[in-house]
């Protein structure tokens, strides 16, 4: 492993953030079984996929936390002992968490859990502010939201603990995580 893959990896990392970071998209929607009403459909245009939001975050999960074995084979590879990406790894609770999320998004059910809270992603949340609302069209069982300005939608993904309590936002704890790594590598010399 050399510094310049563990740099292409880290450039990796920062265009999947800027993917999870992008809101517009064609359409997305759900829907609701009301009783003594029938389907009510909900169309949202103009904003990314639930379902491709949730991808682009188990992606970004998953290089997250492929970085440590980067950084173990790099930290090796210059005579160094792995174990301090290990260390590191248990004395950092957003690391911890990111673990989890990447697990649980591969193998679809922890057996362990790095954090003891069996972390997994919730379902994408959008925030639509009215200023991002071009139209919004009621149909006899449908309602349309036409997104016109797409940057000012929020998204949030919530992490669930192993009882499906909310324990924090997905992308805080990606970001702090990756935030964590670049400090481990800033303070071992390995420059990203």
């Amino acid at each position: 492993m050399t510094l310049s893959e563990v740099n292409q990896l880290v450039e990796r990392i920062r265009r999947a953030f800027q993917r999870t970071s992008e809101r517009g998209g064609t359409e997305t929607g759900w829907e609701v079984d009301i009783p003594d009403f029938g389907v009510q459909k909900y169309l949202i245009t103009g904003v990314k996929d639930f379902q491709q939001a949730k991808d682009d975050v188990a992606t970004l999960s998953v290089w997250v936390w492929s970085l440590k074995d980067h950084l173990k084979e790099y930290i090796k590879s210059k005579g160094g002992d792995p174990n301090i990406v290990e260390r590191h790894v248990n004395s950092d609770a957003n690391l911890q968490v990111c673990a989890d999320i990447a697990n649980s998004s591969k193998h679809w059910k922890l057996k362990n859990s790095r954090s003891t809270l069996y972390a997994k992603l919730g379902e994408v949340r959008y925030s639509i502010p009215q200023s991002a609302i071009e139209r919004i069209t009621f149909f006899a069982q449908e309602v349309k939201i036409d997104v016109a300005r797409s940057q000012k939608v929020e998204v949030s993904i919530p992490i669930l603990d192993q009882q499906d309590h909310e324990i924090g936002d997905a992308l805080v704890y990606l970001t702090d995580g990756m935030r964590s790594w670049e400090q481990f590598m800033a303070r071992n010399g390995v420059a990203a």
